[in-house]
């Protein structure tokens, strides 16, 4: 599997690229391919910030298979439309138009199935986090085969019900990609903020104050002021996480279940037996 850093190498040498191709086309009108050169470069721009975008659902792991067949899709659609780009001044218009739109066939369920894949690497216990998941996946399929139906046949961009469907599932889609995160971000906050001790956050120590020797309990992961000396202490747990962010905490086998990786019995996390 590419390393992260070759990925990030990657997708600079494809922006190097792309930023010679535009200026040249912006500075240059008057050079051969000006307007090839101009689309290829916005082209390879949107392409490569996708393709970053899947190489941080790969990265992760969990849905990589997903992340690589819209990584595959988005390629090929890539290189269709750049044919067709190229192409345009030598093949009749008729079959550039039937090579775009090929191109669009493999982009739009490249980008669909990359949603999926960005969208599952997030951690969501809530129902409403899962639901709103779910509802903005499915208005994205919906989408992707509203635009290439109407692809197919020019006639539907103006059937009205044809056009207000795509409109809301593309309304639901775009939203929906913005909600998920946003609730994934407040399960993660709750549970950070919360009083559940295997979060290793409030838990209760026994420690001695260095300044009086006075002992007693502390709270972990907070200011606490000695009863002694009034000397203000704070005691922090890290507990241990997998790479992929996963908490490692009573796990019943030495896998993560959320990207698959296997964990060392030392990195297991248990809280200590009652009575």
């Amino acid at each position: 599997m590419p390393s992260r850093t070759l990925w990030l190498w990657t997708f600079l040498a494809l922006l190097g690229l792309t930023t010679v191709l535009g200026v040249l086309g912006v500075m240059l009108p008057g050079i051969p391919f000006d307007e090839e050169l101009f689309g290829t470069s916005i082209l390879l721009t949107a392409f490569s910030l996708l393709g970053l975008l899947a190489s941080i659902a790969i990265s992760r792991q969990r849905l990589a298979g997903l992340a690589w067949v819209s990584l595959g899709f988005l390629v090929v659609g890539v290189l269709l439309w750049l044919f067709a780009i190229w192409a345009s001044d030598i093949l009749h218009w008729k079959t550039v138009d039937f090579i775009a739109k090929i191109g669009s066939y493999f982009t739009s369920p490249g980008i669909v199935a990359l949603l999926a894949a960005l969208l599952g690497q997030l951690r969501l216990d809530r129902q409403l986090g899962r639901l709103v998941r779910i509802v903005t996946i499915v208005a994205s399929i919906a989408t992707g085969l509203l635009v290439a139906v109407m692809l197919w046949d020019d006639s539907l961009f103006y059937n009205e019900w044809v056009g207000r469907t795509f409109g809301a599932s593309l309304i639901i889609t775009a939203l929906g990609t913005i909600a998920v995160p946003v609730l994934a971000r407040i399960e993660f906050v709750s549970r950070r903020d919360g009083d559940d001790p295997s979060l290793g956050r409030h838990v209760e120590v026994w420690m001695r104050c260095p300044r009086c020797s006075r002992e007693g309990e502390r709270t972990a992961n907070r200011r606490e002021l000695c009863e002694g000396c009034g000397l203000e202490t704070t005691v922090t747990i890290i507990e241990p996480r997998c790479e992929c962010g996963y908490l490692l905490h009573g796990l019943p086998e030495p896998i993560c279940p959320e990207c698959g990786r296997a964990v060392e019995e030392s990195n297991w996390w248990r809280a200590a037996p009652h009575g």
